[in-house]
């Protein structure tokens, strides 16, 4: 039997994922975990396109466009962190973004503990950033509506080692809609007569997506989640 290499058509790049090490205890439906960025005015974070970056540092208690209560911390320069440091009580930070999508940029490493983010008031998450060895990470917020919105984010809590509970945030980004990226497909082909389910592993995924199999549509597709999606192969065109 004649079998196919499923190729799939995105506008995208392949990025690692490491997103396994954070413990979540809330996520709003609105928002995701994506990875975060290594380099200072990033122009994607994840899948999400850079609109305008809002660098987070702290140089001799200058912060920037960020406000900040309680006790703070940070560097600045290349790979600059605003650190919120659970030191006698919660430390918070807040800004300000203009757009229906916000996302949130952070380092975790064995010195942070949890953390929430709130948008005009709303929570959106509570995520706990320990991370050893340490990661970027992010979150992405959709479907706000359009102006401008207030971020604040909590330092609330120690991570399971009881050290230090810090939350170190490298900025937030006004963002345009999220570039789907595949990383995986299984199985990786299958009968040129199609029929064949699939499973499409990846991030930036949204209702409504479509699946090409080299330059044919898939059938019955479906999008599990933002990592995911399922669909069934059509068969291949006959030379």
């Amino acid at each position: 039997m004649k079998r196919l290499l499923f190729l799939f058509f995105f506008l995208a790049f392949l990025l690692p994922l490491p997103l396994g090490a954070y413990e979540v205890d809330e996520l709003h439906e609105n928002a995701v975990l994506v990875p975060g960025f290594y380099d200072s005015d990033p122009e994607a974070i994840g899948p999400f396109p850079v609109l305008e970056w809002i660098d987070a540092y702290y140089a001799s208690g200058d912060t920037g466009r960020w406000s900040t209560t309680g006790s703070v911390g940070g560097t600045t320069g290349s790979g600059s962190q605003l650190w919120l440091l659970q030191v006698g009580g919660s430390a918070t930070t807040r800004t300000q973004v203009a757009a229906d999508v916000v996302v949130v940029s952070f380092t975790g490493d064995a010195n942070d503990g949890w953390m929430e983010l709130f948008i005009d008031g709303e929570r959106y998450a509570r995520v706990n950033g320990y991370s050893n060895p340490g990661e970027n990470w992010a979150i992405g917020v959709m479907g706000l509506s359009e102006g401008r919105h207030t971020i604040l984010i909590k330092a609330t809590g120690l991570n399971d080692g009881q050290c230090c509970g810090h939350v170190a945030i490298r900025g937030a980004a006004s963002a345009g809609a999220p570039i789907p990226i595949p990383e995986s497909v299984d199985p990786e082909s299958g009968p040129t007569s199609g029929g064949t389910p699939i499973t499409i592993e990846g991030i930036g995924f949204l209702p409504g997506a479509t699946v090409l199999v080299g330059a044919l549509p898939a059938r019955d597709v479906v999008v599990e989640d933002f990592y995911t999606i399922t669909a069934v192969t059509p068969p291949a065109i006959q030379a």
